[in-house]
């Protein structure tokens, strides 16, 4: 497996619902999952792996594995040189997996413009007419601050590097937050057995029958 990959099948708890959700069978093509922090891209990725043939890369993970941060709070910038390293990384990694023939999820917040236009070149470079499909998880204004404030306090108990701390924090970094064009939209408040319906809705049609 290679470094930066996550587990498939994941190990994760899904819902029993989705435990008769019948698996597609996708062909070679990106999925992007982008999102602010907190919204539950993993989480959902994951699920989407657990029901098909798609294989996972994460921003994330990849930054564990090949640029882990050093104890104590991020340093911006440090951050601001560390992360464009770690999404051409992704990049390279989930290239190699469409050239075998798998689909792959990448799971990243997308936050800028220069991360948009990177992806859009990967897309580009792979030099074929592969299905390339968007997915934004982003909370409602009437529903974030509760939202967000609920997953914050759950995360701080456990315990983690993050920067984000408080919603005035999560705030910020949302308020930079640059949309990705052409996104399928998916409200991170939903259950997220909602959520994987309406992401499986999307990727269906391109299903081997």
């Amino acid at each position: 497996m290679p470094e930066g990959r996550l587990p498939h099948p994941p190990v994760i708890d899904i819902p029993t619902t989705s435990e008769t959700r019948e698996k597609i069978n996708l062909p070679p093509m990106v999925i992007a999952l982008s999102g602010p922090p907190l919204t539950g891209k993993t989480t959902i990725a994951m699920m989407l792996a657990e029901h098909s043939n798609a294989q996972v890369f994460d921003v994330d993970a990849i930054r564990q594995a090949h640029y882990p941060p050093l104890p104590g709070p991020r340093d911006p910038q440090v951050e601001k040189e560390t992360m464009p390293k770690v999404y051409e990384k992704m990049y390279e990694l989930a290239g190699e997996a469409i050239n075998s023939g798998a689909p792959v999820i990448l799971v990243a917040t997308f936050s800028k413009d220069t991360y948009h236009q990177a992806l859009a070149n990967f897309c580009e470079d792979l030099g074929q007419d592969l299905p390339f499909i968007r997915f934004l998880l982003k909370f409602p204004p009437e529903t974030i601050e509760a939202a967000v404030t609920e997953r914050l306090t759950a995360r701080n108990k456990k315990g983690s590097d993050s920067n984000i701390k408080t919603f005035a924090d999560f705030d910020e970094v949302n308020r930079r937050f640059i949309d990705m064009d052409g996104a399928h939209k998916l409200d991170p408040a939903l259950k997220p057995e909602e959520i994987l319906t309406e992401a499986m809705r999307v990727l269906s049609p391109y299903a081997a029958t």
